[in-house]
């Protein structure tokens, strides 16, 4: 019996830690940002004109800790809830100028 359950926390550990790599590369990389929001926002925004001058710096100045948000949100909601913050974040940018 000790032995199955030792294999049985063996595996969750391993799945632990995969899913810990996952998540670090779907947070930290730029790559991997990027199309998360791409993703997220052409569900909202048609406009290519709009998208081709303000959105590469939209990307480039959006903070980690707002795409944690987006992906805990994403993770409990459906994807056009997160559509539509994206879409009022960048928004907020193009008219305000104010970080987001």
């Amino acid at each position: 019996m000790y032995f199955i359950l030792w294999i049985w926390f063996g595996i969750l550990l391993l799945i632990t830690i995969i899913d810990t790599i996952w998540l670090i590369y779907r947070i930290f990389f730029r790559h991997s940002r990027n199309i998360f929001i791409t993703d997220s926002i052409d569900l909202i925004i048609k406009s290519h004109i709009m998208k081709e001058k303000e959105f590469p710096h939209f990307l480039h100045y959006f903070p980690i800790d707002n795409i944690f948000v987006l992906r805990i949100i994403s993770s409990n909601s459906n994807s056009l809830i997160v559509a539509e913050v994206l879409c009022e974040l960048f928004q907020r940018r193009l008219h305000h100028d104010s970080d987001v």
